[in-house]
């Protein structure tokens, strides 16, 4: 499907980066609320989607290899790509370290844009037994697959997030892809940092010209900078626009990681260094499931 080049199509891209805000921001009470005010602008294009699929047939205690998925087989006849999610998705006990984990991933922009060049499904063990035998060790657990059947494998045991592991897992299914998925994600993943600082400061601006009623001063010299910050948004989803006409994606999955139900990381305070890596731990209030 080829993206083409209207915002509506631009939404098609998918996931936030809290912990890349909170480190984008000074200390104190407003880094700590920062993190979580991520704009939608920036979300919709860096997020990580999944459809559900069946996992591999079962013959008692007997898994068949993840190879053998319909999802993976099908994008393998295609040649292209496909990563597979394997997680307790109704585990209530275990829901809030999930997404929390999932929330952690999106800390790295690039993680979330590479995924758009895979068929992207979560197979949930709650629903067999001999999966959840098979798997429950590693789980959470991620499987990038080659166009060729390649598998690379990131246990993510414990809720603990290892974005780095896994973006390394995308960048070696992926090599040899053209366009080169690692570069493009790169790229691409730098736009969208510029992106989310001039909106950060687009709000900052607005915020001083609501404060400046009555001050013609104040106000003129709000205007004048949000119309600067006008011209160099329109530049910038220009830039957008020429980098995706140059690349075509899968049909995106129906839900998203990391939210908790249903606003993203509202009261998450897990710790990230912007990788997409944190720490784990199972436990915790209950949180929504997607």
């Amino acid at each position: 499907m080829r993206i083409q080049s209207t915002i509506a199509a631009l939404l098609v891209l998918g996931l936030g980066a809290a912990e890349l805000s909170a480190q984008r921001t000074g200390g104190g009470r407003n880094r700590n609320n920062s993190r979580w005010n991520v704009p939608e602008e920036i979300t919709n294009r860096v997020a990580m989607f999944f459809n559900d699929v069946d996992g591999p047939a079962t013959d008692g205690d007997k898994v068949a290899d993840l190879a053998t998925v319909e999802l993976v087989r099908t994008a393998m006849s295609a040649n292209q790509l496909t990563l597979l999610y394997i997680v307790d998705q109704n585990n209530e006990a275990h829901s809030r370290s999930r997404l929390r984990m999932e929330w952690q991933l999106t800390a790295n922009y690039e993680l979330g844009i590479a995924m758009r060049f895979f068929h992207c499904g979560r197979i949930d063990l709650g629903k067999s037994e001999a999966l959840k035998k098979r798997y429950e060790k590693k789980a959470p657990l991620f499987v990038a697959f080659s166009p060729t059947g390649k598998e690379f494998e990131v246990p993510m045991a414990g809720y603990r997030a290892a974005g780095s592991k896994l973006k390394a897992a995308l960048d070696k299914a992926s090599s040899g892809t053209k366009p080169p998925v690692k570069t493009f994600a790169k790229k691409y993943g730098k736009l969208m940092k510029d992106y989310y600082e001039l909106l950060t400061e687009r709000q900052k601006v607005q915020k001083e010209l609501a404060e400046a009623a009555g001050d013609k001063g104040k106000q003129k010299k709000a205007d004048k900078e949000l119309m600067k910050l006008a011209t160099a948004e329109q530049k910038i989803l220009a830039e957008e626009q020429k980098q995706l006409a140059k690349v075509t994606f899968p049909e995106r999955g129906k839900h998203r990681l990391g939210r908790f139900g249903g606003r993203q990381g509202r009261g998450n305070r897990a710790g990230g260094d912007g990788n997409g890596d944190g720490g784990g731990g199972q436990g915790g209030r209950r949180g929504g499931n997607d």
